[in-house]
């Protein structure tokens, strides 16, 4: 190729025909632009992603809003559960305040009214803990933890739903892979017998009407090539999209067979059996159930009384507190009353007092208090509240045993009309496997009598329709039983694989 190239650039740089430098530039830019389409189509296809089902799959559990959504408002209701289980610690609250009072107030130490300004303040720690409250907190810890559960088995629910969507979207891809392989081959064969009218055409065994009407045939080939080339492109689209992705995506192409045992479907009633105790929505809406019981038993419980126990620590600090700090004597003596009877005078000497501010820390230490006892509440009227919060949580546990009924009914409901749907498809597949036969039998008859001459270009395109639509409606056949076969494995919880 090389020394082909380097001849031709021989050829055009010693021509001295400019018609010939022409061609051979215009040559040699159609071989470049051929040989940079090849290679960036090549780069594109290796840059793409190819996707099997589980890695489809995967990532979609992974990244799907929907899930991540649920996800959660599971962690909200398992921090909802764990506050739940600590509320039964005591509690401990601290304050301090200080401040400055001026003018006319009451001394916080002495509680006497001064008039003059008073830096003070104060500091408590107190704690405490119910000792019964009619097994409420009990009861609040079981239903949280039971509707934490149920919104574990909601995300489970959703992890399920996505991948059967996932598996769906991928068994679409791969019908219209297939779907335009067998467009491509009617197509290569169409073309075939085109080019050989045209030779019995120009050897003149055969009439221009007949090549005219395998003309159309050929066009009619490329036109269920495009159409099955658009599908497998929406198809890719909405598997992309199903994942969020914003770039194309490639998938692989397995050799899809049906089952051994295809034949032999599980009984609907024995699905719904192992289904009941295993899907996620039922279990669901059973710990929903559970947790609403327990709301009410909860609510019942805030109309006993309840009894705590306390315990408080405090002190306080006042800048107008003074103490003694000497005594000294004037020498004087003061007359303090009279002797009964006598009327003698008492007098008592006169003593002069020396007052400093009491210390921050002996004022924290005299002041320091400490109390612990217990307290009782009666709930006697409240406005009705309490009543009114046993009444709510009883329509609640109403709602959720009708919500837990429904979810079995519709489950039961389900896998009946999936295992109905499951074995229709299956009878059609059979029925479309015995079409595609016959369909093929007499495309192959009327090939060789097309090639012998002794039939008509019409009667040949129409068993080639005849023959491409049974292909097309085995294949979809196929599809939608292994499809349907997914479903049955979905609502058995087994995982979503290729057969």
């Amino acid at each position: 190729m090389r020394e082909r190239r380097s001849s031709l650039y021989a050829m055009s740089a010693t021509s001295e025909h400019p018609i010939f430098d022409a061609v051979v530039k215009v040559f040699l830019l159609k071989q470049y632009a051929l040989f940079l389409s090849c290679w960036c189509a090549a780069f594109a296809v290796h840059a793409q992603d190819t996707w099997s089902l589980q890695k489809a799959i995967a990532y979609a559990q992974e990244h799907n809003l929907t899930i991540k959504q649920s996800q959660v408002n599971t962690e909200l209701s398992n921090a909802t559960y764990l506050q739940s289980k600590l509320n039964l610690l005591p509690n401990l609250n601290g304050s301090a305040n200080y401040g400055v009072n001026k003018g006319k107030n009451i001394d916080p130490t002495s509680n006497q009214f001064t008039n003059q300004s008073i830096q003070s303040g104060q500091a408590s720690l107190s704690s405490s803990v119910v000792l019964f409250g009619g097994f409420t907190k009990l009861n609040e810890i079981k239903s949280n933890y039971y509707s934490y559960m149920s919104a574990r088995y909601a995300t489970q629910q959703s992890v399920n739903d996505i991948s059967l969507a996932v598996a769906n979207a991928y068994l679409q891809v791969l019908y219209a892979n297939e779907l335009l392989q067998q467009s491509t081959e009617n197509l290569t064969i169409a073309q075939s017998q085109q080019k050989r009218m045209q030779a019995l055409v120009t050897a003149g065994s055969a009439a221009e009407g007949q090549l005219f009407e395998i003309d159309a045939l050929v066009a009619s080939q490329e036109l269920n090539q495009v159409t099955a080339d658009n599908q497998r492109s929406l198809a890719l689209l909405n598997l992309q999209q199903l994942l969020d992705l914003d770039k194309p995506i490639a998938v692989e192409q397995p050799s899809v067979e049906l089952p051994a045992d295809a034949s032999r479907l599980t009984s609907a009633d024995s699905i719904y059996d192992i289904s009941v105790k295993t899907y996620p929505a039922v279990l669901s809406a059973q710990y929903g159930l559970s947790a609403a019981e327990k709301g009410f038993a909860a609510a019942r419980g805030r109309r006993y009384p309840t009894l705590s126990l306390f315990a408080n620590l405090s002190t306080n600090y006042a800048n107008s507190v003074k103490r003694i700090l000497s005594v000294d004597t004037t020498g004087n003596l003061l007359p303090v009353g009279y002797v009964v009877g006598s009327n003698d005078l008492v007098v008592a000497p006169e003593f002069n007092y020396n007052f400093e501010k009491t210390p921050f820390g002996d004022q924290i230490k005299d002041n320091f208090g400490q109390a612990i006892g217990l307290s009782l509440q009666i709930p006697l009227f409240n406005g009705w509240g309490t009543n009114t919060a046993v009444k709510q949580s009883q329509l609640q546990m109403i709602s959720s045993q009708i919500n837990y009924e429904t979810q079995r009914n519709n489950l039961l409901k389900d896998i009946r009309t999936a295992h109905a749907d499951a074995t229709a498809a299956y009878n059609k597949l059979q029925a479309a496997t015995r079409q595609q036969t016959s369909a093929q039998r007499a495309f192959d008859y009327a090939q060789q009598r097309l090639n012998a001459g002794a039939i008509a270009s019409l009667d040949y395109d129409q068993a080639v329709r005849n023959r491409n639509a049974a292909q097309s409606d085995l294949l979809q056949a196929k599809y939608d039983y292994i499809f349907k076969l997914k479903v049955l494995d979905y609502y058995q919880g087994k995982p979503l694989t290729l057969p």
